[in-house]
């Protein structure tokens, strides 16, 4: 903070009004939204108990935290926070919620300007004047410093009615809470990944024609904004490869997708079907019937609770190597078992001429006794 607040640029910042909407400012200097206002704080506290608007982020005390007071923070998602929000001078894309009594007049509030607590995560503040020191330390020039002036003169504040320590307390961590719901609700699983990517594809080729995978990855990554997370699979050559397999010899198939589909609907991201394992999956099974035939093992194996959806690694799928020998792994068996079946379906039964109802029962899963 200091490094900031010790360059010119940066020195009275705590006592700048917030940066309003002027016509003919110049760009790293311009606003965009309506910014506090007695009058219109009065009236939203009033009718609605919270009040939105433009405001200057040293407002707030940096160092008052009410839910993350005492809690170790995560300098890597600090950093992880600067790679993928604060590449240039943008907006603040979240509200900085502050907790205010009912009673408090304008004047009241003015008054606590430097003080005030924040109940929103604090790492999205941290990582901006993080990032700003940085540029102060590199030798930044006042134009680029004046245009990170800006973003913290044009943060989005929420004032909101607080009744008690205790409400301020569970908003904070609610807030929190609802990002994770957030992350949840919008990352894309695996599948939606592919299908993004088989998308793109084929509006690029339509307008550009065939493109080979490798430049497919590049022209893809292209345009994606960085970011720094172990959440999401790096677009390279090789994941472009494995994307387009999985979609020709799986996701082509209404029977299979809906497989993936109905096991992404039950559970979620952390689901049996990803990425790698669907690999293996595309390339141990030869046929339609044999993919078709293994993801159904999987979801039983789930289903009777001998699994969860979690055991499908990769090690777990296709064995392992040890000591010159390879233990066979849960594709081996599953195919194994269908050969079996097939035998058993195809010349075992028929040979004994067993009935076609006692027949039908070995075909399926849920009609068989034990595990496939």
């Amino acid at each position: 903070m200091d490094v900031v607040l010790q360059h010119h640029v940066f020195s009275d910042v705590k006592t700048m009004k917030p940066v309003e909407i002027v016509e003919g400012a110049a760009k790293h200097e311009a606003g965009h939204q309506a910014v506090f206002a007695k009058q219109a704080y009065r009236q939203a506290i009033d009718s609605r108990g919270f009040y939105q608007c433009g405001g200057n982020l040293f407002w707030i005390n940096m160092a008052r935290m009410v839910s993350s007071q005492g809690v170790p923070m995560s300098a890597r998602g600090i950093e992880q926070l600067k790679v993928s929000h604060f590449q240039s001078p943008r907006p603040l894309e979240h509200m900085i919620i502050v907790p205010v009594e009912q009673e408090w007049s304008y004047k009241e509030l003015k008054n606590k300007f430097g003080n005030l607590t924040r109940l929103s995560p604090e790492e999205i503040e941290i990582a901006l004047i993080g990032r700003i020191a940085d540029l102060v330390r590199s030798g930044a020039d006042d134009i680029e410093l004046t245009a990170w002036r800006t973003v913290c003169l044009t943060a989005t504040f929420s004032f909101e009615v607080m009744s008690s320590d205790s409400s301020m307390y569970w908003r904070a961590i609610n807030t929190r809470r609802k990002t994770i719901a957030l992350y949840d609700a919008v990352a894309p699983s695996p599948t939606q990944r592919i299908f993004q990517l088989m998308t793109f594809k084929e509006s690029y080729e339509a307008a550009h024609g065939s493109v080979s995978n490798s430049d497919l990855a590049s022209i893809y990554n292209a345009n994606l904004q960085e970011i720094d997370s172990n959440l999401e699979d790096t677009v390279s050559e090789n994941w472009v490869d494995t994307a387009i397999k999985i979609f020709k010899r799986a996701f082509a198939h209404e029977n299979l997708l809906a497989e993936v589909l109905r096991d992404e609907g039950e559970n979620g991201k952390n689901g049996m079907f990803q990425t790698s394992c669907l690999e293996e999956i595309c390339i141990k099974g030869k046929t339609q019937d044999d993919i078709f035939w293994i993801m159904r093992s999987m979801r039983h194996a789930v289903s009777t609770k001998e699994l969860t959806p979690t055991d499908f690694t990769v090690r777990f799928m296709c064995g392992q190597k040890s000591s010159g020998s390879t233990q066979k792994g849960f594709l081996h068996l599953c195919l194994l078992k269908r050969s079996l079946l097939k035998y058993l379906l195809c010349t075992w039964l028929e040979q004994n001429s067993t009935d076609p109802e006692s027949k039908d029962r070995q075909k399926f899963h849920k009609t068989t006794n034990g595990f496939c």
